[in-house]
């Protein structure tokens, strides 16, 4: 079973894309070519069956993501799942030792939230019973003697994963989300509630179990399998959670007075009396773990750390509890809820020691706990996969997610920290090239930009620039996740204004550094960090020389008229919370409204099919720079989404922006 799971609820898209050049670049060792940076990952993850005997793999392929079974003894691939052209595998998981499920999604590989077209498959190991067991196609075929009797229907639904259900090889338990008909799509029904079904991973049949209180949550069970807790959102994009006090009781609020806002229950203990949470308290510090009484409400702090959020949890191969919690604090940090004597924590430490200065993830393991499958990554190492055996403590290497790259060549990326012109806190990191600063440098903002935050690990664009002689800023300004709910709230109605002072401040705090110097720097940033770009070249028309945008937004009241987002009522919530309603000030904070006051050269990159950020983002900004005399470079491919994807493409993408930035900050 998967043992490492992301714990952030809610986040907005970010696609991030960096490539950066200098004034007289200084000399890089080894100038790599550009596909080196542009390639795909050979392998993306990695999950072993429960008995050890196979490893299901995802990997890209033809443009595609694409799922292998792999026997362990041969290493041979057994079975497999390739969509039909224009689809990826999204997800896969383990639903008893022969038996692997995996969802379809109809995005575009590089899609940072991919939405899946609600279908799950399932296939054996060797290949065989190789069937949709739901969604709008699993209907088409026929199960058991008696077909009249024993038909599958086909489901206009989408579906949620909530429990495995380990004591039962032929069942897993999913919730339900039904679609309706709007025009000539089917879309999904976001004030519909949900329903559990108990789904026959071999028939396909299912067999509904109760509906869900909130419309558009999700369940988790407790330690008994049983269905206790739901998590959804409100109109005004606030989660809301409800549980129940007993297996067979009703649905009712769940609230702890003694902490702040949304307590996210993580697992409830039924043996216990208690439940683990991820919440702040009153006082917002950084999200982190308690325990809450469920029979008295009150809580209890287990871990909270000094600044970061805890971003993800760790549990027990034994008892699959929650035994660990990740910060994000430059390399990455693990607080453990257990001593040595416990052998997750002892494996999980020892691992950590022999890969001193990468970051350890155990993926999945067997369910003796015997093996499992371990996720060595670091700021210069995109990643490797390693059978572990917990008995005799080896560790035996499986692949690596991009066998060209060359660890050594890379660069290392520096956690920093800085005091903005308020004295709040700011943390990041700085990519340095080789040799000696002063560096030409670029100054990267990334996307969301809430419950999204830049973090320590391999980034191929980093590198290339890196690799080239740049240096690359990289600033979790207010706004940002990770750093507790105050600081994220501190950025709610601040989008071109204390945000964007704080990439300022970032950006001067370089130069007296004498990391870089005046008419040397340029922004470059995808979706908000493509905003912010623009909207620092607004606001600071004499500290950057040159300035670009991918996929970003530049008119914002356009936002809740156009894309994906003001279409569900989540997504409409989120941006009347993020940004405001007032017209005026919107316009005011739009670099299309501000083209006149724009010093920098512009570069503008979109994606011809993007639906999160429309093209008629990118067209507005370039007819308001046409209108004061100042045209941009363009660049669009007519066929990408969210971002560059496509190998081709990126190569064509690096070339030509190199090729900008030599014109403006090069030698």
């Amino acid at each position: 079973m998967k043992i490492m799971m992301q714990d952030r609820l809610v986040a907005c898209v970010c696609w991030m894309l960096l490539v950066l050049a200098a004034v007289q670049p200084a000399v890089a060792a080894k100038p790599l070519e550009l596909n080196y940076f542009a390639k795909h990952p050979d392998y993306q993850y990695a999950e072993i069956s429960p008995d050890g005997k196979h490893i299901a793999v995802s990997l890209i392929q033809d443009e595609q993501i694409v799922m292998a079974v792999i026997n362990r003894e041969s290493m041979k691939v057994t079975a497999g799942a390739k969509p039909e052209l224009g689809a990826s595998v999204n997800d896969f998981y383990w639903v008893n030792a022969e038996r692997v499920a995996y969802t379809i999604s109809n995005d575009p590989p590089e899609y940072d939230f991919p939405t899946g077209n609600g279908e799950l498959y399932a296939v054996n190991a060797d290949g065989s019973q190789h069937k949709a067991i739901f969604g709008y196609r699993a209907g088409r075929e026929f199960e058991g003697r008696n077909t009249f009797l024993r038909r599958k229907k086909n489901t206009y639904a989408g579906h949620d994963l909530v429990d495995l259900l380990p004591d039962d090889e032929d069942y897993i338990l999913i919730s339900e989300y039904p679609w309706q008909v709007k025009g000539n799509y089917w879309v999904g029904n976001q004030y519909a509630k949900p329903d559990l079904m108990r789904l026959n991973v071999y028939t396909g049949l299912k067999k509904k179990v109760e509906t869900l209180p909130i419309p558009g949550s999700y369940a988790r069970t407790d330690d008994k399998h049983q269905p206790r807790i739901c998590i959804g959102a409100d109109e005004k994009s606030n989660l809301q959670v409800a549980w129940k006090p007993s297996a067979d009781g009703d649905w009712q609020d769940f609230a702890v007075d003694s902490l702040q806002g949304t307590a996210i229950p993580l697992e409830l203990s039924t043996d216990t009396g208690t439940m683990l949470v991820w919440a702040s308290d009153k006082t917002k510090r950084p999200r982190g773990f308690y325990q809450v009484d469920l029979n008295t409400a009150s809580s209890k702090e287990l871990f909270v750390h000094d600044y970061a959020d805890v971003h993800r949890f760790m549990r027990d191969i034994d008892t699959e509890k929650v035994i660990a919690a990740k910060m994000l604090t430059g390399i990455p940090e693990y607080h453990y809820l257990e001593g040595l004597d416990n052998r997750t924590v002892k494996l999980h430490q020892s691992l950590r020691q022999a890969f001193a200065g990468q970051d350890v993830v155990i993926t999945s393991h067997t369910s003796d706990g015997e093996e499992a499958i371990v996720l060595v990554s670091s700021d210069r190492n995109p990643g490797a996969f390693y059978i572990f055996n917990t008995k005799t403590m080896k560790a035996k290497y499986l692949f690596a997610s991009q066998s060209w790259v060359d660890p050594e060549l890379m660069r290392p990326m520096q956690p920093i920290q800085l005091q903005a012109r308020d004295d709040t806190t700011l943390h990041g990191f700085l990519t340095r090239p080789e040799g000696d600063g002063p560096y030409p440098l670029v100054v990267v903002p990334h996307g969301g930009p809430h419950g999204v935050y830049d973090s320590w690990g391999y980034d191929a664009e980093v590198q290339l620039l890196a690799n080239r002689g740049y240096a690359v800023l990289q600033v979790n300004f207010r706004g940002s996740d990770g750093y507790g709910d105050a600081f994220e709230e501190a950025g709610f109605g601040e989008w071109g204004a204390s945000m964007q002072d704080d990439v300022t401040d970032a950006t001067l705090w370089a130069i007296e550094q004498g990391i870089t110097e005046h008419d040397r720097i340029c922004l470059f940033g995808g979706s908000y960090g493509g905003y912010a770009a623009l909207m620092g070249a607004v606001r600071e028309p004499d500290l950057y020389r040159c300035s670009i945008g991918v996929a970003g937004v530049y008119d914002l009241p356009m936002m809740f008229e156009k894309g994906d987002i003001p279409d569900s009522r989540s997504g409409l919530g989120y941006l009347r919370k993020v940004l405001g309603e007032d017209e005026q000030q919107l316009q005011a904070r739009s670099p299309a409204s501000r083209a006149g006051e724009i010093k920098a050269n512009i570069m503008l990159i979109h994606g011809g099919e993007d639906v999160r950020v429309p093209i008629e983002q990118a067209e507005r900004m370039r007819e308001a720079l046409r209108a004061v005399d100042k045209d941009p470079q363009w660049l669009v491919f007519s066929k990408e989404g969210h971002g560059i994807f496509a190998e081709e493409n990126r190569v064509k993408y690096y070339r030509q922006v190199l090729k900008f930035l030599d014109k403006n900050i090069g030698g």
